[in-house]
């Protein structure tokens, strides 16, 4: 056995739905703002600290000068069952921390509102993969985002520049106003 749980878990991450993606696209075109998506770096190692007992033998290769029999995990890592919740709650708090608000009925879907009540921005979350639109301020939202998980995969659909986040391609037109989505399977 190379590892060992002594408890369960709730290990289920709400993803962005395919209604919260459209909304986002509809949003961006109506207010003429930049549809982009970001992918954060190695996400799963930057989750909350696990309340779980997880133990594993440390690998011939680590050469301890002390011998140690087991090894704690203090976070969840990719492919424990807990790690894409530990990794949602990580971010969800620093979306919340930094002024987004959470949809009540789309747990993955965040808005960003501004003192006077105007929408500022939206951001839909699918595992590591962030879709967003906004304003000036929700672009300097994101870049504090960024200080603290780092993007390696960053797009922008504006003009001839398009991205795929779940399996749709995104495309948009500023002369037209619009956001234009293909299926995966179409491309």
């Amino acid at each position: 056995v190379l590892f060992r749980s002594e408890e369960e878990t709730e290990d289920s991450s709400p993803t962005s739905s395919p209604e919260g993606r459209r909304m986002i696209c509809h949003v961006a075109a109506r207010s003429n703002w930049t549809l982009r998506s970001a992918d954060i770096k190695q996400a799963f190692l930057q989750g909350i600290e696990t309340k779980r007992n997880v133990y594993c033998k440390p690998p011939p290769e680590a050469q301890l000068r002390k011998k140690t029999n087991l090894w704690k995990f203090r976070k969840e890592v990719y492919g424990f069952r807990g790690a894409p919740r530990a990794w949602y709650e990580a971010l969800k708090q620093e979306l919340v921390e930094q002024g987004l608000r959470m949809c009540v009925t789309d747990r993955a879907l965040f808005s960003l509102v501004g003192k006077n009540g105007e929408l500022n921005g939206v951001l839909c979350t699918h595992v590591d993969d962030l879709l967003y639109a906004g304003d000036k301020d929700m672009d300097a939202l994101i870049e504090r985002v960024r200080k603290k998980y780092p993007f390696g995969a960053f797009g922008s659909a504006r003009d001839k520049d398009d991205f795929v986040y779940c399996g749709w391609k995104y495309t948009q037109r500023s002369e037209e106003h619009t956001s234009e989505l293909q299926s995966h399977s179409d491309l």
